[in-house]
């Protein structure tokens, strides 16, 4: 199943119960361009920025992260630089 994945584009993960630990799981998904995890409460700053940075470096293009209510926008972007002007982000809450 997991080689099947690795050709993955577009994940919605919107309103799951997906931590950090999750999030650290996709960075395997080298193909992937836009993500969605509206509503997911579990993901922090950190665990963000652990699956953006490597995964920019190959075809993420853009992330959806509206009504994370642990998300900051400020700690987020703080340490990605560059990284973070290239992907286009929906913070809303």
């Amino acid at each position: 199943m997991r080689r099947n994945l690795k050709h993955l584009r577009n994940l919605s993960l919107d309103g799951g119960r997906f931590n950090d630990e999750g999030l650290r799981g996709l960075t395997n998904l080298t193909a992937l361009r836009s993500l969605s995890l509206c509503s997911c409460h579990d993901i922090t700053d950190e665990g963000l920025r652990a699956m953006v940075v490597p995964l920019s470096r190959h075809s993420l293009a853009a992330v959806d992260v509206a009504n994370c209510k642990r998300l900051t926008y400020l700690q987020t972007a703080k340490g990605m630089g560059a990284i973070c002007c290239a992907i286009h982000w929906n913070f809303r809450w």
